[in-house]
């Protein structure tokens, strides 16, 4: 770790590194830099906490890196095949046991893999901001799902769509919510927005005017995973949200501890007083 020290302020930079063995000393050094690279780019906090700044370059660390690439070439042919599918977790009214609403969550349904976890994937596109073209495929098929509903004359509830924080520096990102509604004849209280506490932590004063905006023109705005950051009151004081959705580690203890007790108590009270609706993950 290195600190500067000017007559303003001190700054820190904290250096990583990537280490790569050489075993195969024919391989050019062109290709031994690229893996040295590519371990430096693994280096994450836990490395940082445990004192171990650097990262090596293994068979394990190779075949997580193919796998990578072989899902990115395979992106967008999955698209154009409908390999996603769109699901709709339900959200249940706790008093009358009905179902209220919904999330809409994507999948992949490989043809030779089968059906591929989220976690494998979506921090993968948004590293790669392929996340962007996904998130508009479900936001599509969950509007003409809803579309498709409102014709059958069945009952509809609304679904809520999860943004990644690549899309919100997108210029259009609120005409495209517009056209999708339109385009599919919904009201736009059917068509809820989610948005992750971690995302508005990224850019505060950028995200929120778009909410704003979104919440002017009649968009339902839910907070994501509340309470899984470190600023999550100030995050509720500052942005003007509909419905909170509480992280489901709120909801591991209650059983056995009186204090998470108290403290999911007092959150739906604080949400209670200032007019927003609580949603718990994972019940």
């Amino acid at each position: 770790r290195i600190t500067l020290i000017s007559d303003v302020a001190a700054y820190t930079f904290k250096s990583t590194f990537g280490i790569y063995e050489i075993t195969d000393r024919a391989l050019s050094v062109a290709i031994m830099c690229d893996r040295v690279r590519l371990a430096q780019q693994t280096v994450d906090e836990t490395h940082l906490v445990n004192g171990r700044p650097y990262a090596y370059y293994d068979n394990e660390l190779r075949e997580k890196l193919l796998e990578d690439q072989e899902l990115i070439s395979q992106m967008a042919l999955a698209l154009q095949e409908g390999q996603f599918k769109t699901y709709f977790q339900p959200v249940y009214d706790t008093p009358s046991g009905q179902v209220i609403g919904a999330e809409a969550l994507v999948r992949w349904d490989h043809p030779e893999r089968g059906l591929i976890p989220p976690m494998k994937f979506i921090p993968l596109f948004e590293q790669n901001g392929l996340i962007t073209q996904l998130d508009r495929y479900v936001w599509n098929q969950s509007a003409a799902f809803l579309e498709r509903r409102l014709e059958a004359g069945g009952r509809v509830v609304p679904v809520s769509v999860n943004v990644s924080r690549v899309d919100f520096y997108m210029t259009t990102l609120i005409e495209v919510f517009e056209d999708i509604v339109a385009s599919h004849h919904i009201p736009k209280d059917l068509f809820r927005i989610e948005i992750t506490e971690t995302a508005y932590m990224d850019d505060p004063q950028r995200i929120l005017e778009i909410i704003n905006q979104l919440r002017s023109r009649g968009f339902t705005i839910l907070l994501d995973d509340f309470g899984s950051g470190y600023s999550s009151f100030n995050t509720l004081k500052d942005m003007c949200v509909d419905i909170l959705k509480v992280d489901m580690k709120f909801l591991d203890h209650l059983e056995s501890s009186q204090r998470a007790t108290y403290i999911m108590e007092s959150i739906i009270s604080m949400a209670d007083k200032v007019g927003i609706g609580i949603i718990a993950e994972g019940v």
